[in-house]
């Protein structure tokens, strides 16, 4: 939709760059214009662009006359000492000139510098995005100059002289690596690499015969480009990437007519502006794999062909264009509903005197129409919430945006650069009110800081009521011990004394059992059990004399000794538990013996100690050789 318009001028325009507030329009006197009269004379305007204003026209904020007419005109970043965001303007006169906008703001002298080198017009300018001083200039004659604006005298060439020499078109540079340039002439465009001080790659469709007018970098993408000509024939835009130049990797077909001019949108590379002798202003999704290419936005500009389109960085919904019915017009993509003035006259019909009086003769009646326009089909970035926050239940906050990493201060007064800034996040965070939680957080900083972790463990131990979290600053403090290990198993109530006197207990009551045991093996040897045959004249259910003593030893030996129990109890178990957890192998392994739990006392004697399974294995032998009757076992 159009929100503001400029008559009887036909210029060259650029939107101030992104930081400037309010938005200005730059318009200088373009070289096609050329019913100047002979008093006037080219100048360079600045416009304020207030599109909260209901009026049409552009509120006119400063200007200044030029030497020359303008045959391009860019706004760019680059400051000097004494200047900022200055304004370069390519004449016909071969000139380049700087100018300061503040100046032409408060309508004083507004040139910087002036740089002569070209031979020809200067048709193509484009400044570095990521060096500003260096600005990329094309003329007549093949001449392309890269200036330092630092130190302009001697400017530099990206190689050797294109030939058959032509006129420069089209220079841009390259939007994610520094050292590469693109120019167009003669229907080709050429890849500079200004590390090698030469071209690396020249484009030119060979299938369709295109003859390449402009050429534009993605924002994106380093090796992909857009490619157009202003020729009938082949009136479409080409989308090639340099990894397969071969062909394009798109053709965005819509126009019907040669293309006059096109702009990526530095903000959106979905976004690609064009426009056409067709009268036609359209925005391309030019990432979108559609045959033909998607359509976003539609345009019709009345019998307008605009040559020159600029894009605003503060605010991207607006584009300005130029047309070569000294027009120049501010479009917002929002779409919307605006008033059209058409008429059948035209200025050759003035011309040549053609009035109404005469029969046959077209009749100029004004007529008003109300055209509506249609936003765009698609959300630009802009538009996109680039961060958000919800509260959520439980006093978490969830926030979304892109994380930012900056270290050093410098960088927080300039701001990250592109490769500090990664993709959206997502946090979940716990919003906290309570003061005294907060000051807590605070000592435990500050603590952190400083290194005083143990004076901080102790006040905590002092000042807390609940005995759980007194044993968990214990166990904290214990892991800045020297002998830590001892000190965890203190804390979990493990004492030697007591085990060495449980220890002793046990073995005591071991050997008491050991020693019955001993007396029962005694009293069997007594009884005449040695395998001898008994007395063939002994009858088969009769008793001699000798089996009734036998028969008495085992009442006796019935009478006198107790009964064993050869099973752990849960109080021996704990003991053996602790022990192994204060490393006292050795002690282990003897209350294992006693009880004649070979099979865990080698296994544990193996795995700590080679001497100590040496010794385990002879007192099993010993064991084993001394007790006859190991196998019998004898329940209460």
């Amino acid at each position: 939709m159009k929100l503001k318009e400029m008559n009887n001028k036909m210029a060259q325009v650029a939107f101030s760059p992104g930081q400037l507030n309010p938005i200005y329009l730059a318009s200088a006197t373009a070289s096609e214009q050329n019913d100047l009269s002979a008093n006037a004379r080219p100048t360079l305007d600045l416009y304020e662009v207030d599109v909260t204003s209901p009026s049409a026209e552009l509120i006119l904020s400063g200007s200044t006359e030029t030497e020359s007419r303008f045959s391009k005109l860019i706004w760019s970043d680059y400051s000097s000492t004494n200047s900022k965001n200055l304004l370069i303007g390519g004449f016909e006169n071969s000139k380049i000139c700087l100018y300061d906008y503040e100046h032409i703001l408060n309508n004083s002298s507004s040139l910087i510098q002036s740089l002569e080198k070209h031979t020809g017009a200067v048709s193509s300018l484009d400044i570095n995005p990521f060096q500003p001083n260096l600005l990329a200039s094309g003329a007549g004659s093949s001449d392309i100059f890269i200036w330092d604006l630092n130190n302009p005298q001697v400017p530099m060439t990206p190689g050797t002289k294109l030939q058959p020499l032509d006129d420069i078109n089209s220079v841009a540079w390259n939007k994610q690596v520094q050292h590469i340039l693109a120019s167009t002439s003669s229907g080709k465009c050429v890849v500079w690499d200004l590390r090698k001080n030469e071209s690396i790659i020249k484009v030119s469709d060979s299938v369709s015969k295109m003859r390449v007018k402009l050429v534009g970098w993605h924002p994106d993408i380093a090796t992909q480009m857009c490619l157009s000509s202003e020729d009938d024939n082949t009136p479409y835009l080409q989308i090639w990437d340099l990894r397969f130049a071969t062909s394009p990797v798109r053709v965005l077909e819509g126009h019907q007519r040669g293309i006059l001019s096109f702009k990526w949108c530095s903000s959106d590379s979905n976004l690609l502006l064009s426009s056409g002798k067709d009268s036609r202003l359209l925005c391309w999704n030019p990432n979108n794999p559609t045959v033909n290419g998607e359509i976003v936005y539609d345009l019709t500009t009345v019998g307008q062909w605009c040559f020159d389109l600029s894009w605003s960085k503060r605010n991207p919904n607006l584009v300005c264009t130029s047309s070569y019915e000294s027009q120049v017009n501010v479009y917002s993509l929002m779409g919307g509903r605006y008033n059209v003035t058409l008429t059948t006259s035209s200025k050759i019909m003035d011309s040549f005197g053609v009035d109404n009086d005469i029969p046959g003769s077209p009749t100029a009646i004004p007529q008003q129409s109300v055209q509506i326009v249609e936003p765009l089909k698609i959300a630009p970035n802009w538009m996109r919430n680039t961060c958000g926050a919800r509260f959520a239940f439980g006093g978490k906050l969830v926030t979304f945006g892109k994380y930012v990493d900056v270290h050093h201060p410098e960088q927080q007064m300039t701001g990250p650069t592109q490769a500090q800034i990664s993709s959206q996040r997502v946090l979940i965070n716990q919003v906290v009110t309570d003061q005294s939680l907060v000051e807590k957080s605070h000592n435990l900083e500050n603590a952190l800081q400083n290194g005083n972790l143990v004076e901080y463990c102790n006040f905590k131990i002092e000042n807390s009521s609940d005995k759980n979290q007194v044993a968990i600053w214990q166990y904290i403090l214990a892991t800045f011990e020297q002998n830590k290990n001892s000190k965890y198993l203190e804390l979990l109530g493990f004492n030697n004394e007591t085990l060495d006197n449980e220890v002793k207990k046990i073995l005591k009551e071991h050997h008491q059992i050991h020693q019955n045991e001993n007396n029962l093996v005694q009293s069997f040897e007594n009884i005449g059990l040695n395998g001898q045959n008994s007395s063939e004249n002994s009858s088969m259910f009769g008793k001699s004399e000798e089996e009734n003593a036998n028969d008495n030893a085992f009442d006796d030996i019935a009478r006198s000794v107790s009964p064993v129990n050869l099973h752990f109890n849960n109080q021996t178990e704990n003991l053996v538990t602790e022990l192994l957890l204060l490393g006292k192998y050795e002690t282990v392994v003897d209350i294992l013996v006693q009880e004649e739990r070979f099979t865990e006392a080698i296994l544990i004697s193996n795995f700590f100690d080679q001497n100590l399974l040496q010794k385990t294995q002879q007192k099993y032998f010993r064991h084993f050789y001394k007790n006859k009757f190991s196998n019998v076992s004898f329940e209460k």
